[in-house]
């Protein structure tokens, strides 16, 4: 009753329903959601990994009866906090330290895929397995090979930045 109350004042006297730092530091809705948007898919650009197991096996997950309701909770919270991402308008820094929360939950979806595929549908598991640790290692190996160091500019930029701020700090 006390809540209804302040935001029937909110509105009445501000115009809002929301303290206005909400707005002045989120925008206007579209515009978070095109952020979002353009952070999301610039994570998504930037780890094609995810693109080929999670999304490729993703229906493999719904045919397990034992694992099915742990399957779906991680999903959903995956889909729910990335919704919050979509809305909140991404993050400015770089490395997408918004995902960083979901990668075990993203990393455990993977590994129950693989899973249900040597289980179900792979006769020979230990050789699917050595292939999925070397293909992986591979992968793994080709992008740290990969990243140049234009790519990361404003990490080094932040970083020789704080270096500076802190030469400074120690006079």
């Amino acid at each position: 009753m006390v809540f209804a109350g302040h935001l029937v004042f909110n509105l009445a006297y501000y115009g809002y329903p929301l303290p206005t730092t909400i707005f002045a530091k989120t925008g206007d809705l579209i515009g978070q959601i095109k952020l979002g948007y353009g952070y999301l898919y610039g994570f998504w650009r930037d780890h094609q990994v995810f693109q080929i197991f999670a999304i490729a096996l993703l229906p493999l997950l719904f045919f397990e009866p034992a694992s099915r309701l742990i399957n779906i909770l991680m999903i959903g919270t995956i889909c729910a906090y990335a919704l919050f991402i979509l809305v909140a308008g991404g993050d400015w820094m770089p490395s997408y330290r918004f995902i960083v929360p979901l990668l075990p939950l993203i990393y455990f979806v993977i590994a129950q895929e693989w899973v249900i595929i040597g289980r179900k549908y792979t006769p020979l598991w230990p050789v699917a397995g050595l292939t999925f640790i070397l293909g992986i290692t591979a992968l793994m190996g080709w992008k740290i090979w990969s990243v140049s160091e234009t790519r990361y500019a404003p990490v080094m930029t932040i970083a020789e930045y704080t270096r500076d701020n802190e030469r400074v700090g120690n006079l």
